[in-house]
């Protein structure tokens, strides 16, 4: 898997058909592919191929970002850049 890029989204949806499309294509060409939840996001997301990072999960990061970014905004995709 190439550890210098990655397809990183945010969502507050539960995996859909172009989360799945992401998700298999990024196997397909080695690519990781991360899903940055937040508050709206379901509990129980999960979907193969894909690094799903909850809240709870980002707050627990090495980052003060991730502790600070703002919940249910835009920006916490930049949580995904970090990792």
């Amino acid at each position: 898997m190439d550890k210098n890029t990655a397809i990183i989204i945010t969502s507050i949806s539960a995996p859909n058909a172009v989360m799945k499309s992401f998700a298999e294509g990024s196997q397909q060409h080695g690519v990781e592919f991360i899903v940055i939840g937040d508050t709206k996001t379901p509990a129980d997301f999960q979907l193969d191929g894909c690094n799903y990072y909850s809240v709870e999960q980002q707050r627990a990061l090495p980052f003060a970002f991730a502790k600070a970014c703002p919940e249910r905004h835009y920006s916490r995709k930049n949580i995904g850049y970090l990792i």
